[in-house]
């Protein structure tokens, strides 16, 4: 009988342009990731962040996603975003979630998404080191 077991795809940079430095009180969103043929359940996304000056404690970094059945025409924001609660300091920080976290952990993600990153830190992200990446999760049949 065969079964079925998860299957993590090649981990693929997503970074959206500016957002390296990105100020305080702004937002930036990713392109689109393309699932018509890459056909994932889920996915991994790790956030790799840094503040050159520290940030308020307590204040947040938000993910949100953007859905789309064609790639052009996206939803409005309507899941709950994934809060990313600072700490004041000026350390590398690494956050992974699975995508399907921000669809109410249903199963299957829509054709196309992307994702909207907003700094409410009190400070600007560092100029370099910063990064937004994804880890396609498939269903492989054995």
């Amino acid at each position: 009988m065969a079964q079925v077991k998860l299957q993590y795809g090649t981990t693929t940079d997503i970074t959206p342009t500016g957002l390296n430095g990105l100020a305080n009180g702004s937002s930036i969103t990713s392109s689109a990731v393309n699932n018509t043929t890459n056909l994932m359940i889920d996915a991994l996304v790790e956030l790799t962040y840094v503040f050159g000056t520290a940030p308020t404690a307590n204040n947040n970094i938000t993910i949100e996603v953007q859905s789309s059945i064609d790639g052009t025409n996206f939803t409005d924001i309507q899941n709950p975003p994934y809060v990313i609660l600072l700490t004041a300091d000026t350390t590398t920080h690494r956050v992974e979630f699975f995508l399907s976290t921000l669809f109410g952990n249903s199963v299957g993600i829509p054709p196309y998404v992307r994702f909207k990153i907003t700094n409410n830190g009190g400070q600007a992200l560092a100029l370099t080191g910063n990064t937004l990446k994804i880890v396609p999760i498939y269903a492989q049949v054995v």
